[in-house]
């Protein structure tokens, strides 16, 4: 069923006013005694009918909108630092600890504010680091790892890096007594030699569950029915239940159609995205939605529908996840995104080292979590920078460094 929209709750109200007024026309003497009933006493009748019409309305909202707008909502509110450490005392640290920290893919806006997160949380503690590049690639990571492997580290960060394709190299590393993490990863950690000591990272499917909620509420206020394009990168387990979620909400929505997914990898994002994204709107105007699952590559997809030109950059609003600067740059200036799913990209290094530091201690992991937040033009302000993108309402490097090293 295609929603009515704005348009038509304006109209509905309209013929009410006419309604209303066309009564106390017809009755002048019933009119004005209720006013003065109301004066003295009772509330107006008004009221019932206004708080009839509003929950006909609610009524006539399908509850999957009604659970997407819920879930906007709740996504779109900034979340506390109080959440998102631990809640018991950190480990000393200890000065000089190697850490090697091997990149996914260091051309990678998302991953270059990863790493550069892990940097400053070790050179706050007096960590010395070295990085690695993946290249974008599985073959490129596990070469990377074993270059690590073969100097002499004390602990290791993997960022934005799928455990399942280092394996062996992870069992090497445990073999060893050197403790691994990883950063926005969505891997699972545990005891098992092949699995990181901690994750630091969010729940994933909820993520994708709030940008395809996005889709639908926004759809929904709009007046729209949504034909969507979904652009996938299985790099890792968060993108893939990101993208799981996505698709959850939207095939469970009456007014929403995924008119196409596409699947695109790290290393060909930056001719092939755009390509592709001219293509299948050349194939399928009537597209109004696309959703591209890692934030850092949502600059393709904008290039690719400005370079099509026509209505398309009017027309298509794209959403993404991480809020990287360059997709809260286009949100600020509405050049075709319109939201992203906001995680704290250099806040999971921070993580990563407070994780390492428990596993160096032979301590629990902290279970921290990376602070995530709904971003749209509305609520930008306060929580992005230009430099890191989204980062949350609090100074966290202040805090972490607190919490480390609390005042005596």
């Amino acid at each position: 069923m295609r929603p009515i929209g704005r348009y038509g709750v304006l109209l509905v109200a309209l013929l009410l006013v006419v309604t209303a007024c066309a009564s106390e026309t017809t009755d002048e003497t019933t009119t004005t005694a209720s006013a003065a009933t109301t004066t003295e006493g009772e509330a107006p009748e008004a009221s019932t009918t206004t708080a009839a019409t509003a929950t006909t309305t609610a009524a006539e909202t399908p509850q999957y909108v009604l659970d997407a707008q819920a879930l906007v909502a709740e996504a779109s509110a900034a979340p506390e630092f109080d959440s998102h450490h631990p809640s018991g005392p950190a480990p000393v640290f200890e000065e000089g600890v190697n850490l090697a920290i091997l990149n996914a893919n260091s051309r990678s806006v998302g991953a270059q504010i990863q790493e550069g997160g892990v940097r400053q949380a070790a050179a706050a503690v007096g960590w010395l680091t070295t990085a690695f590049d993946g290249a974008g690639t599985n073959e490129g990571r596990l070469r990377a790892f074993r270059t690590i492997l073969a100097q002499d580290f004390d602990a290791i960060a993997l960022v934005a890096t799928d455990q399942r394709v280092v394996g062996d190299a992870m069992v090497e590393a445990s073999n060893r007594g050197i403790p691994v993490v990883s950063t926005m990863a969505g891997n699972e950690p545990g005891d098992a030699p092949e699995l990181v000591f901690a994750e630091a990272g969010m729940d994933d499917l909820r993520e994708g569950r709030v940008v395809g909620s996005w889709i639908v509420a926004d759809s929904w206020e709009r007046g729209e029915e949504v034909k969507a394009l979904l652009f996938f990168n299985p790099v890792n387990r968060t993108v893939q239940l990101r993208d799981q979620g996505v698709q959850e909400v939207l095939e469970a929505c009456d007014h929403c159609e995924i008119v196409a997914a596409e699947e695109y990898t790290s290393l060909e994002v930056f001719q092939v995205v755009p390509q592709r994204i001219q293509a299948v709107l050349a194939a399928n105007p009537d597209i109004n939605y696309v959703m591209i699952d890692v934030g850092a590559y949502a600059i393709y997809a904008i290039q690719g529908i400005q370079q099509l030109g026509g209505e398309f950059p009017e027309q298509v609003r794209l959403i993404s996840f991480d809020c990287v600067p360059p997709e809260v740059s286009a949100i600020i200036n509405e050049e075709i995104q319109a939201a992203c799913q906001g995680a704290a990209s250099e806040y999971s290094g921070y993580i990563a080292v407070d994780e390492l530091n428990r596993a160096l201690h032979d301590e629990a992991p902290g279970g921290s979590r990376v602070p995530t937040q709904l971003i749209t033009i509305d609520n930008y302000a306060g929580v992005t920078t230009p430099s890191t993108g989204y980062t949350g309402p609090f100074d966290y490097r202040t805090l972490w460094r607190t919490y480390w090293m609390p005042p005596s």
